[in-house]
């Protein structure tokens, strides 16, 4: 199963204090419709033609957790995407109980990045 996704994420919530970056200096494309909404072709599998890049999340285990549902609900990643909770390596681990969980996702190649 080919799992494709356009990832899409409003950059302006209500009642936020958001200052957008100018749009020539972001490399994401934004769409037309929605000055303020991101566009990105995402993909669970790879393929030659895509960029493998890999997500680390470190921090506590309900932290971390709760940024992998909120990822979910984001519609980014599914849960069982991440791996399962890993010790973090000291050298990233601000706290000895800190965790880590690892996705990887892929984007096409971009010549121009």
């Amino acid at each position: 199963m080919n799992r494709h996704r356009v990832w899409q994420q409003d950059l302006k919530a209500e009642n936020s204090t958001f200052n957008p970056i100018p749009h020539s200096l972001f490399p994401i494309p934004f769409t037309d419709d929605h000055p303020n909404r991101l566009e990105l072709p995402v993909h669970s599998n790879p393929a030659p033609q895509r960029e493998p890049i890999k997500i680390i999340l470190i921090g506590s285990r309900a932290g971390v957790n709760s940024i992998v549902h909120l990822l979910h609900h984001l519609r980014f990643a599914e849960v069982f995407e991440w791996t399962d909770p890993l010790k973090a390596p000291e050298s990233l681990a601000i706290e000895p109980q800190y965790i880590m969980r690892l996705a990887i996702k892929y984007l096409p190649h971009h010549s121009h990045r």
